[in-house]
């Protein structure tokens, strides 16, 4: 998930410290298969669904609430 989500915080609006605009399928389809083994097709869905989209906030030190927030059931002890 923190890879993913550095990744994600890489693209944007360049005055933002976008490297790229938005992510395409060849960006996330290998963290997506990675997830597809660690976690289930919820968590790949998931980052798939970020094709096509950018970091469009400036709190970069906190992993971004939309890639966390499925990973919440996983994350219970």
């Amino acid at each position: 998930m923190k890879r993913f989500d550095k990744l994600f915080k890489e693209t944007g609006p360049e005055n933002m410290g976008g490297k790229q605009l938005v992510l395409d399928w060849n960006d996330i389809e290998p963290y997506a298969k990675e997830a597809e083994y660690l976690f289930g097709n919820d968590i790949a869905d998931h980052l798939r669904s970020f094709v096509g989209k950018g970091h469009d906030q400036e709190f970069n030190w906190i992993i971004d609430p939309k890639i966390a927030k499925p990973f919440s059931k996983y994350l219970r002890f």
